[in-house]
This record gives structure tokens, sequence and C-alpha cells, in this order.
């Protein structure tokens, strides 16, 4: 495979001239060998001549000499090659000092297995890599041909490290005023990539650069001891901008430290944040327009530098976990459940957690382990009071809760919780005493006072089932005069323990071998009536 370089008069290296470099690694380059030759483009294309094949790794450290030769065996050009080891790369130079035939193209030919990496350009002294615009298909080695990849440009260095951020350079503006009052353009675009902005991937096919900011066309301020040099001389002055005392730059040397006091400011904020966090934060906070395209792309890599959102993409809100409302007498726990490395109270306190116990307005700063602040939480916490007590009056069979408001109701007899008893009034089965508790929105509660009721006539007081052994142990059995319907039993805490419905039987047997001992509430319900007794268990 060939590739054609052009000769540069002017090159850097020596005057008229070919040069470029290899650069390779040392796996892809160890199997290959390389010569260059001369071609001949006009009026036909033909080889001319070449010189003899090298192998690297036979001539490190050292330059060798070589010589193209035409078929009369007259000299087209002389070549030197110098190559070098370094950290696992190979680096050859290619040197033609002052070619015989400069209107030839220069053909670097390689054969054996690898693969190589070649930036030249004659903005920078070195000779252009020749594109194939289809011409040379009438050339018998056409095939051979391997074209450059134009628009890779980013070289292998350290902004092609993992650990370094790599900012691409788009017009700053499309000119400015300078000192002259006059319109000086920049010969771009304002917001457009520009041309001297490499583009990636990197020689390991990584997204390089990462992003992009504004640096073509940059006026930046003048060192004070340059101002009156630039006034004194005609020529500089009028690169000077309206005021005098800021002169036009640009490239990547602008764009790259716009980012870099982005950096400043996000460590101000977050003073631990590391490279990896802060190269997030830019992706994070990069926007996207017409002129970036899709992203990510080689030029502009996540997109362009937004220092704004860089600075927001660190911010976080804590979540708060914790009853704010709470019953006065009564305190509550709040904490949060996103991690944090550190608290800061309005009080002061650098727990992790704060108990409160009043209505009071409260707030809460926490940093994350990267040394960012959070969004302050402002909150509020109420101790509420119970609901007023209600009353409690007695209307012949029933009992009636005259100032409810709302409030969930429920409704005991002899201290046990009646199932399903939480409306304002309750028809009266039993004599006893029977109280009612009512609890708000809050889970405050209030009690009323305990009435007893003795109204309810002997013939009604009789139960009308029977229940035995007295005291159970292992199980209890329950006679009944007209079949039960449904049992319900609950401790002296108001748990319910067990429930039954649909049972259609007047003997029934409950396993209670496996219950505490204590007194239980038991209430039997049939067609005709609600029964509720009192039950021992004691193994």
């Amino acid at each position: 495979a060939f590739t054609w370089f052009a000769h540069n008069p002017n090159s850097g290296f020596g005057g008229s001239a070919v040069f470029f470099e290899i650069w390779a690694d040392t796996a892809n380059f160890n199997q290959v060998q390389y010569t260059v030759g001369a071609d001949q483009v006009a009026p036909q294309f033909e080889s001319r001549g070449k010189g003899n094949y090298f192998n690297i790794s036979n001539n490190l450290n050292s330059v060798t000499h070589d010589t193209i030769w035409n078929e009369n065996s007259e000299q087209l050009a002389s070549i030197q090659y110098w190559s070098e080891l370094r950290d696992g790369q190979y680096l050859l130079q290619v040197y033609l000092p002052m070619p015989d035939s400069s209107h030839y193209n220069f053909r670097f030919e390689t054969v054996g297995t690898g693969k190589f990496d070649v930036w030249s350009s004659s903005i920078f002294g070195m000779s252009n890599i020749v594109t194939n615009t289809g011409g040379i298909n009438a050339f018998t080695e056409s095939h051979k041909y391997v074209n450059p990849d134009s628009l890779k440009t980013i070289v292998s260095s350290f902004q092609c490290s993992p650990h370094v951020i790599t900012v691409g350079n788009y017009y700053n503006d499309s000119g400015y005023v300078n000192l002259d009052s006059t319109w000086t353009s920049n010969g771009g675009i304002r917001g457009k990539i520009a041309e001297t902005s490499s583009r990636g991937p990197t020689r390991d096919n990584r997204m390089k650069p990462e992003i992009a900011a504004s640096g073509h066309g940059v006026n930046a301020p003048l060192p004070l001891n340059l101002i009156d040099y630039y006034l004194n001389h005609p020529t500089l002055d009028s690169t000077l901008a309206l005021g005098g005392m800021h002169r036009r730059n640009g490239g990547t040397s602008m764009a790259s430290p716009i980012v870099a006091g982005v950096g400043a400011l996000l460590l101000e904020k977050c003073s631990k944040m590391t490279n990896a966090e802060f190269k997030s934060a830019l992706i994070a906070g990069a926007y996207s327009d017409n002129f970036t395209g899709t992203l990510p792309n080689y030029s502009f890599g996540y997109g362009k530098l937004d220092g704004l959102n860089t600075l927001f993409s660190s911010s976080f809100e804590n979540v708060l976990v914790g009853n704010l409302d709470f019953c006065k007498g009564d305190s509550t726990l709040i904490s949060i459940s996103n991690p944090v490395s550190s608290f800061n109270w309005n009080d002061n306190d650098t727990n992790s957690t704060i108990y409160s116990s009043l209505t009071s307005s409260n707030y809460l700063v926490t940093s994350n382990v990267f040394g960012c602040n959070s969004d302050t939480s402002y909150f509020q916490t109420t101790a509420h009071l119970p609901p007023t007590p209600p009353t409690v009056v007695v209307d012949f069979d029933s009992l009636i809760i005259t100032n409810p408001s709302g409030h969930h109701i429920q409704w005991y007899y002899d201290d046990i919780l009646l199932d399903f008893e939480n409306e304002p009034s309750l028809f009266v089965n039993y004599n006893g005493e029977y109280y009612a508790t009512i609890t708000n929105f809050f889970g405050c509660t209030s009690y009323t006072e305990t009435i007893n009721y003795n109204s309810v006539g002997i013939e009604e007081k009789l139960h009308s089932s029977s229940i035995y052994p007295v005291p159970a142990h292992d199980f209890i059995s329950i006679v009944s005069q007209a079949p039960l319907e449904a049992i319900t039993i609950h401790n002296v805490d108001g748990k319910l323990i067990y429930h039954s419905n649909n049972i259609n039987e007047s003997l029934f047997r409950i396993n209670t071998a496996q219950w505490a001992n204590g007194t239980y509430s038991i209430k039997l319900s049939t067609s005709q009536n609600i029964d509720v007794q009192k039950i021992v268990i004691q193994h």
C-alpha cells in the first residue's frame, strides 16, 4: 500500500524538501517494511523509481541513508530515515532534502501487516498528504492507494490521555471593532468550528475532544507593559480592540482556559471533585445548536460549553424523611434518604438526624463526597393539638357524639374495641362502660367521657351463647341458641386475633393452643343479635 506526499518548496526543515513523520505502536509496525518512491503525475501517471525496503527494528536511533534512482541510474532524490522507540511507540521521520524532481509525488510504500498514523501538513512546515481525486484510477497501482483521513487531525500527545479534558475551538465572533473604529473580520462565522481546531478520534478511537468552547476571535486584556509598544507601532496598533486595552487572540489556547475557568468555579463549589467528575459535569451541562450537528462527534465532542449549566449539574436537593406533622406532646425524627457525607442543620447540629417536638421553621444543608453543597432544604415542623374532646349524650338505647367534626371515631365497651363501630351514634346492646376516641388527620386523639350505661333490660343482658371451658387452655367451644354467622376476637390491646364469617353452625370450636395467656373479647354474631363476652386463656 502507498500514499503520496507533495514536495514543499518552503519546508520548515531545510527549505525545499519532503518531510513527514510516522507514528506506530511497536506491535503494529514490527512486521512492516517501508520505502520511498518517486512518481510522475503529468502528463500521465508513471512510477519513476523507489529506494530499498527497511524494517524499523533494525535501524533504531540512527540515520539511515538511501537513494531513489530512475531507470537510467539518474538520482531523483536522497532519503534520510531517523527512527527511535518512545514508550512502546515507534517514531519514524522521513526526510528528502531538495529532491531533483520536485514536481513528482513521493510515495511512502509499505509491505507486510500492520498499522501506523501520519499527521502532516504544509501549515506546519511538513509535506501535504495527497488526496486521491479520482484521476489516479488510470494508474496501474491505483488499487494500492490509501487515502488520508482528512477529518482526523488530533495528534498523539497529552490531550489524548483519558485523564485530560480536550477542548475544541469555535468562532467566538465573526470579527471585532479595532482601535481605529474599523470592523475587522475574523474570517469565520460565529459559532462555527474553527479550521484550526483538531478533530478526533484518538489513535485508539476514543472520543476527543470532550467539549468545545469559544476561542477563535477572542479579545483578551493586553499586559500593561505592552500597550505602549503596540500603540507606537503602526502595524500593531490596528490589532488592538476599541479602547486600546485588548488584543485579538484565538485558537484552542483561548478555548481551553475558558473551560479551565469553569473548572476553577466548580472546584470553588465542590472542592473535592475529581477530573472524572468535572468531565461528567461538563458533558451534562453541554448544549447543541445548528453548528454542532448530532452529538457526540469528533469536532465538538459532547457539545458546546455551558458554564452555568455545568455548575448547576453538581447541585442536588435533599430528600427529607419523617413526619413534619405530629401531635403536641410527641416528637418526630427527621432524616434524609440521599447519600451525603456531612450535615448542617439550622441549629448547627451536624448529626445525620434531628428530633423536633415543637412547631418551628428549619433548614438543612448537606455536602457530598465531592464537597458540593446541597440546595438549602427549608421545612416546617408543626405540633398539632388534638381535637376538642367530644360530648356524648344518651338517647334511650343509643349513645351519640354531638360534635364529631369529621374526625375518625372508634367506640369501646368495657375497654374493648368494638370492631366496625365508627359512627357518631352507637346502639347499646349491653350494660357496661362505653367511651369513644376521635382522631384527626394528623393522628392526634381525644377521648370522650366514659358513660356507665345500665338501661338494658335483664332479659337482654343474658348471653345467648355459652363458651367453655373457663378458663380455656388449648381450645374453646361455643354453643349458640341460633346458628353463628361471624366470630371476632380481640386481645386487651384491641388487636384483632381471630375473625371468621359465614359459619352457619350452632356449635363451633377454636384452637387456642398458640395464644398468649390473658383476657380476650369475643363478639358472636347471629341473625338475631350480637353477643359480646370475655374469655380467659390460661395454659
